[in-house]
This record gives structure tokens, C-alpha cells and sequence, in this order.
């Protein structure tokens, strides 16, 4: 399994006690696919196979101390945790939304500077029409009042300020990638599906291959990255698959504001309820040079890289849609390093440039 789904339960008091060592020798394996926040799925029959226990054993009740020692534990306490990077930010977000039940913050948002970029995708098993004399794509980067594998949802209007103030700097990129911008939405806007886009392609090379897999059915699902504004955790009511059994009771973390910085065309998504709804002329847009984060250096080289484009912001003399793209892949650099279990801090040579950085970083956090 990885990373375990977020799933409410009741809560202890907050100054229930915690034994962890209690708790699992209590507890079987059922049990703890339960009570943690990460299994190894190598090892599903072991105890030692569970980590970041945080419910309780009898009850599933969430205790407060033993969510703390988790986050602890994530942020390097006691020796930290090992768990592998692609599982970590899914960790985060699941243990992240029990701290918000208990009206506390989690310790990685209070040592980031910056609010965290997210990612969230949705998709279609089909695509719903093609117009291939067209060079325009149609369909959604988000839906509203739908859950998607993260126990989160969108709620109708979450986008407004963004589109108010914002949507002329809103970019289509392919996967969430800076260095492949394949146009800008000619129409955005919020209906009663979701958050709708039309997207000239931009007539390049990179263009004219992400359009011909539109028309292939390739690509048919998308995506939008966002900072997480305002939330909360609320008891819904959803219909199962069986329409005479009663509706359960499930808690959803509901999004009711999101700064949108762009929506991408994915391979596949977590929610269904995104469709492609047509493809109906020009655009091109430039690109930027990408420092690929993949060394074990990748701290500091997403940190050099944060301050490389913090200057480069300041200097002025790019084109429009370079600082676009620039500022998106600022804010994906920026949650990185919120998400690390260390603090980070970005250089500058004199008092000031820090002046600039700081003001540039206020600027972003608008």
C-alpha cells in the first residue's frame, strides 16, 4: 500500500495518553493498516512492516500525542523515519489533516516560509469529441463536490479569486512541467461541473505531438497545481454503489479555497470526473532551462535553484510568460523544500538582495 488513505475517526482528548509500544503489541496487522500512516508492502504479515502509529488499537480513536510523535518522527526526531520519497508528501497530507481536526499545525507547514504547491488530477476513460481541423482543447482541470483518492474535494467557487485576479497568468503545461508549456487558456472559468478551460495549442513541436494524443485518446485527463488556502474536515453523506444501501457517513477535506498557478494534461489522475469534452489558432510559448532534481545533492540544488530564480525575477528583462513560468516552477522548488525535514534558508550576499528576496517571497505568498 505505501502511504495509507486519510480516514476520520473519533478523537481522544487531547491529553490522552500514548503508548506506541502498547498499542502495537495490542493491535494485529489488520489493525495497523488502521492506526499508521505507512505500510511496507513487502512485508504486509509483519509488524515492524507499519509505521507512524497514531490511532488506537481497540478503538481507532486518533491520539493526539501519537500524531505528534509521528510528525516528530517525519521531521527527523528520534532518529527520524525511513520512508521512500515518493510516499512522503501522501504521509504528510494524510497526518496533516488529522493535526487540522485537532486545530493544530502540522511542523513542517510552520517551518516552511511558503504554503505548499499541490497537485491535484483528475481524468476519463473517454474522450468525449475531437475536432480535428482545430488546434483548441476543451474539457476540465477540476470538478467540484466530487472525493478523489485523497479524501479531498473541491468545493464550487474554491478558484473564483484566483480567476479574478490572476487567470491571465494561469499556464497549460504537459505533467505539471515548466519546461513544457503547451499554451495558455483562452477561456477559464468556474460552472456547476468544475473549473473549465478552452487551451489554443501552441503550434510547436512539443504542441503538435500533445494534440495529435488527444485525438489518439492518449491523452484525455488533467490536473491543476495549486496552494491549498483555506480547508476544512466535514461529515458527508455518499450514496454506495448499491442504491438500497443506506448512504455512509464519511469524512471529506473539503477545499474552499485554492490559489490556482496551472492546470497540466496528465497521463491519468485520481478523479474520474475530469473530462476532455472537445478539441476545436496559434500559440507558442518560450521555455526555461530545468535543473533536473534527481541527485542525492537534491536539497541544494533545489535550494540554488530557488535563489537563481528569485534574482532572476528581480532583474526584468525576460518576456511575460518566461516570469510565469518561472514563478510556477518557484513555487514547485518551494513546497520541495517546505516538505524536507530541515530548514532552508536562501542565501544572499548582501543585506540588500535579502530585502528583495524577502519582498519578491511576499509578493508570492499574495
Amino acid at each position: 500500500m505505501g502511504a495509507i488513505p486519510f480516514k476520520h475517526y473519533s478523537l481522544d482528548a487531547p491529553d490522552a495518553a500514548w503508548d506506541a509500544d502498547a498499542e502495537i503489541a495490542k493491535a494485529g496487522t489488520d489493525d495497523l493498516r488502521v492506526m499508521c500512516a505507512w505500510d511496507d508492502v513487502t512485508r504486509p504479515e509483519q509488524k515492524n512492516g507499519y509505521k507512524l502509529p497514531h490511532h488506537r488499537a481497540d478503538t481507532y480513536h486518533t491520539n493526539l500525542k501519537g500524531l505528534m510523535a509521528a510528525g516528530n518522527a517525519l521531521m527527523g526526531a528520534r532518529g527520524g523515519v525511513e520512508i521512500p520519497k515518493y510516499d512522503l508528501d501522501a504521509v504528510k497530507a494524510h497526518l496533516q489533516k488529522h493535526y487540522h481536526e485537532f486545530g493544530r499545525t502540522a511542523p513542517w507547514e510552520s517551518k516552511a516560509e511558503w504554503r505548499w504547491y499541490q497537485t491535484k488530477s483528475a481524468g476519463n476513460n473517454s474522450l468525449k469529441d475531437v475536432d480535428t481541423t482545430g488546434r483548441t482543447v476543451c474539457g476540465y482541470f477540476a470538478s467540484f463536490n466530487t472525493t478523489d483518492s485523497d479524501g479531498d474535494m473541491f468545493a464550487p467557487g474554491c478558484f473564483a479569486k484566483s480567476l479574478n485576479e490572476n487567470s491571465s497568468r494561469i499556464m497549460h503545461l504537459l505533467q505539471h512541467n515548466t519546461l513544457q508549456p503547451i499554451g495558455r487558456p483562452s477561456l477559464l472559468k468556474e460552472d456547476n461541473t468544475g473549473l473549465y478551460f478552452e487551451t489554443p495549442i501552441a503550434k510547436t513541436q512539443l504542441g503538435d505531438n500533445v494534440l495529435q494524443l488527444y485525438r489518439d485518446g492518449v491523452y484525455k485527463e488533467h490536473s491543476v497545481g495549486f496552494e491549498m488556502i483555506n480547508s476544512s474536515i466535514e461529515a458527508l453523506r455518499q450514496a454506495q454503489g448499491d442504491r438500497h444501501v443506506e448512504p455512509v457517513e464519511t469524512s471529506v477535506n473539503v477545499i474552499k479555497e485554492a490559489k490556482l498557478w496551472e492546470g497540466s494534461t496528465v497521463t491519468w489522475g485520481a478523479n474520474h470526473n475530469t473530462p476532455l469534452v472537445g478539441i476545436k489558432s496559434n500559440y507558442s510559448l518560450p521555455n526555461t532551462h530545468y535543473s533536473h532534481l534527481t541527485s542525492q545533492n537534491i536539497l541544494d540544488e533545489a535550494l540554488e535553484r530557488s535563489s537563481l530564480i528569485y534574482k532572476q525575477l528581480h532583474r526584468g528583462n525576460l518576456h511575460d510568460d518566461t516570469y510565469t513560468l518561472l514563478e510556477i516552477e518557484l513555487k514547485q522548488l518551494q513546497a520541495l523544500l517546505a516538505a524536507r525535514p530541515c530548514d532552508h534558508t536562501l542565501p544572499a550576499s548582501n543585506d540588500a538582495e535579502l530585502n528583495v528576496l524577502n519582498k519578491i517571497n511576499s509578493l508570492l505568498k499574495q
